[in-house]
């Protein structure tokens, strides 16, 4: 159809051949309502509509309305099988507080009321930090149990025991789900609660007294004192005593186990306490502090676990009779071989009362001494390598009056060589024990004697060697002037006593000498050259003690050309300039320097 004809046919319209347009006689109609859209109109749109649009467009219409369609139709599946198990009850409830280590329950209920049967159910319960499923592997945070499947108005109860064992005063979140299939459906679905547990006190209290000061050797104190503060009896509880090795443990009002300081007890009843009272002495030097621990340690699936741990600092309190030592007057004295070390006692009394009759010793240890070379006023056992002092070599040690002080001193002398047998002998020390007493006793101290102590303990610097050498490469060969000739340097590092850490040997290549690239290294990292300032360097991370003493040296060689010129017929060539080795002794941390002198040949025998 035309579009004149498809005017006339909807407006009226007549076109003449002319041009001039008249208009049909118009008939009036009574009006009757209309619909505006009808089906025929719509089809008709679609019709002209559709035939503007492209295939394209039209397929991508149709390909959308039927993925909709299929959206909406998985949707309503998915949802209709919901609302066949909507009905289902699942709640999760347990304690609103809890005592560190006393156990309690979580419970899940789950109430199939639907019409379906659900299928592989499952409650997973996932831990937080510090709580331990009872009977659960400890190193899982997650209780797990597959119940099957649940018929149309099946009812189950689960209840699983946990325990936390840490974090007193916190609250701990516990994730409870519940999952299944749908009868129709390989989807799980899912219902989950958080439950909140506020954590209050450990179940066993414990409380641990000491004094805040101690005089060194003097026997001091301790309490520890457990109760258990739960409803329910603890079995096989343990008390720990953890002390360093400077205190020992004098006497206690129950015995440990033996050779340690842990008492295990069997069973501890609700609301019961008990007292372990303890006396220990600390043997070390003044002006220290140290720290002890108790502990309450319970078991829970086989496993220690802390739930109580109370700490004490305790200070040491000016001796009533102190005693120092000092190596050549310095409090950080590093020795070497082959020196002489002063050693001074300085000595005080702290007391309100002279001390009569005072006695001073010093236990000398340590292989770099050299126990010939002592130098004292007072007397020497070689046998047990101890000095003493008495009044009758320092007569101020027949009375020493309160607030009085004053030293004795002795001189010894370290070996020139280190005593080094096998490959792990390194790291030397010298170490002096010193000890001073008097047979009176001030009225505030409990001992039966005024006794102080001191130490001192001296580290011995380590040393590191290096040599080098040159020669030809292929042989003897006489010089001649303007004929090159290839030489081979090997530098050799020995290392002694410590590690070396941060070596690095640098040197430079004399003018007229030439690097070829021939370089090789036995320690992983070779020699490198600059060709534009001449200089050489060798560095390496770290060579162990003993090395080269014992076992292969750390080597590297490198080869250069000479050719020797008219001006150095009958004397000798320089080949490098001085050899510079600088590395950080690990053990004291000290710098250390070697240097060799530079490298010469022979010089042009024939022209």
């Amino acid at each position: 159809m035309s579009l004149e004809e498809l005017e006339k046919k909807l407006y009226g319209i007549d076109r003449k051949d002319d041009g001039e347009d008249r208009v049909a006689p118009q008939v009036k109609h009574q009006e009757e309502p209309s619909v505006q859209t009808t089906w025929g109109d719509d089809l008709a749109g679609e019709d002209v509509v559709a035939k503007k649009m492209g295939k394209g467009t039209r397929a991508f219409i149709i390909s959308s309305i039927f993925l909709l369609l299929g959206i909406g139709g998985v949707s309503y599946y998915y949802i209709s099988e919901y609302y066949k198990t909507k009905d289902l009850l699942f709640a999760a409830q347990t304690e609103d507080s809890v005592l560190i280590a006393h156990p309690f329950e979580i419970t899940v209920d789950v109430e199939n009321r639907s019409q379906a049967i659900l299928r592989e159910a499952k409650i997973f319960i996932k831990l937080p930090d510090g709580v331990i499923g009872i009977g659960n592997d400890t190193e899982r945070q997650t209780i797990e149990e597959a119940i099957g499947d649940m018929d149309p108005g099946e009812v189950l109860e689960k209840t699983y025991s946990v325990v936390v064992v840490k974090d007193a005063e916190s609250t701990k979140k516990l994730d409870v789900n519940f999952s299944y299939l749908p009868q129709n459906i390989n989807t799980r679905f899912e219902r989950e609660e958080t439950l909140e547990v506020h954590v209050g006190e450990p179940a066993i209290a414990l409380d641990f007294t000491t004094p805040q000061n101690v005089f060194s050797t003097e026997n001091f104190d301790i309490g520890m004192r457990y109760r258990n503060i739960s409803d329910m009896e603890f079995k096989d509880v343990v008390v720990k005593l953890i002390m360093p090795d400077k205190v020992a443990l004098k006497s206690a009002s129950r015995e440990p186990d033996s050779g340690t300081t842990l008492w295990k007890i069997d069973a501890l009843a609700s609301q019961t306490e008990q007292i372990i009272a303890v006396k220990a002495a600390f043997e070390g030097a003044n002006q220290e502090f140290f720290e002890l621990r108790s502990q309450v340690v319970v078991l829970v699936n086989g496993k220690e676990y802390v739930i109580n741990e109370k700490t004490a600092n305790l200070g040491i309190a000016a001796s009533p009779l102190s005693l120092d030592i000092v190596a050549n007057s310095n409090p950080s004295y590093i020795a070497r071989p082959a020196e002489a070390i002063t050693y001074t006692l300085k000595y005080r009394n702290n007391t309100d009362v002279a001390l009569s009759d005072v006695i001073m010793k010093a236990k000398i240890k340590g292989e770099m001494f050299d126990l010939a070379t002592v130098q004292s006023r007072g007397s020497f056992d070689s046998v047990t390598n101890t000095l003493m002092w008495n009044a009758s070599g320092v007569p101020e040690l027949k009375l020493i009056e309160p607030g009085r002080e004053g030293s004795v001193d002795f001189v010894i002398q370290t070996k020139g060589a280190y005593p080094i047998k096998r490959m792990f002998d390194k790291n030397f020390t010298l170490k002096v024990d010193g000890e001073i007493n008097s047979p009176t006793v001030p009225y505030n101290v409990a001992s039966d004697k005024t006794i102080g102590f001191a130490s001192n303990e001296t580290k011995v610097s380590g040393s590191i060697g290096i040599e080098a050498r040159v020669a030809q490469t292929l042989g003897a060969q006489v010089p001649e002037v303007n004929k090159p000739l290839k030489y081979t340097v090997t530098m050799t590092i020995k290392n002694y006593a410590t590690d070396m850490r941060d070596v690095r040997i640098t040197s430079s290549l004399q003018p007229g000498v030439r690097w070829t690239g021939v370089v090789k290294s036995n320690s992983g990292a070779v020699p490198t050259y600059n060709d534009r300032t001449g200089e050489i360097n060798w560095t390496i991370d770290k060579i162990i003690a003993t090395k080269g003493v014992i076992g292969t040296p750390t080597e590297a060689t490198f080869q250069v050309e000479i050719t020797p010129n008219v001006t150095q017929i009958g004397g000798s060539i320089e080949v490098t300039k001085d050899i510079n080795l600088v590395a950080t002794d690990d053990f004291t941390g000290q710098t250390v320097y070697q240097n060799t002198k530079g490298l010469q040949v022979a010089g042009v025998i024939k022209q």
